[in-house]
């Protein structure tokens, strides 16, 4: 009665390691559809997570590609590939996801403008918006999309009608939403 609809909790985050076997066919066919809206000459950010990490593995035939990483994964996808430079932001390693979080990954993010953001998310919800569940994490991901000249999201559908702890930014933020076709009808 009245009108009122449950909120679905997302689940506690379980490590970056246990994440990167789940969803892994969703997440592959969305890091390739975002790895093509990159061209070559361009400076991105690549935020942390299992799905930004599947966007790097795509990104590694690029040329003059510049990208400015938190994620220990992402450099690990990009650091030999020929024709991309990658920056590590500095900051206290989070051991569970392998990202760079705290007051030096946030003093380095105040140097960077106007570059298109990709980044990941653990819950986004029509009306709680995007949301996380690491304070630290959030904190990076609000400054990682202010510096956003566009900021992509990466969600597959279990991230979607999910609300988490902390607040991130409302969906106005996102520019893009890249996600899978088991996503329910309102994300996309």
């Amino acid at each position: 009665h009245g009108g009122a609809v449950a909120v679905r909790r997302a689940p506690p985050e379980p490590p970056v390691v246990q994440r990167s076997g789940e969803q892994v066919e969703e997440k592959r066919r969305i890091g390739a559809a975002a790895a093509e809206l990159v061209r070559d000459g361009e400076t991105i950010f690549l935020g942390s997570g299992t799905t930004t990490a599947a966007v790097a593995a795509c990104l590694r035939r690029h040329r003059h590609l510049s990208v400015f990483t938190n994620s220990l994964a992402v450099v690990n996808a990009l650091h030999d590939a020929p024709g991309v430079t990658v920056n590590l932001l500095g900051g206290t390693v989070r051991m569970s996801e392998g990202s760079l979080i705290g007051p030096f990954t946030m003093q380095a993010l105040t140097s960077l403008r106007a570059v298109r953001v990709i980044m990941g998310i653990r819950a986004i919800d029509l009306e709680a918006g995007l949301t996380n569940n690491y304070l630290e994490e959030s904190l990076v991901d609000r400054e990682i999309m202010r510096i956003a000249s566009q900021t992509i999201l990466l969600a597959d559908h279990t991230k979607c009608g999910r609300v988490s702890t902390v607040f991130v930014a409302p969906l106005e933020e996102v520019d893009v939403l890249i996600t899978d076709d088991q996503t329910p009808d309102p994300f996309v």
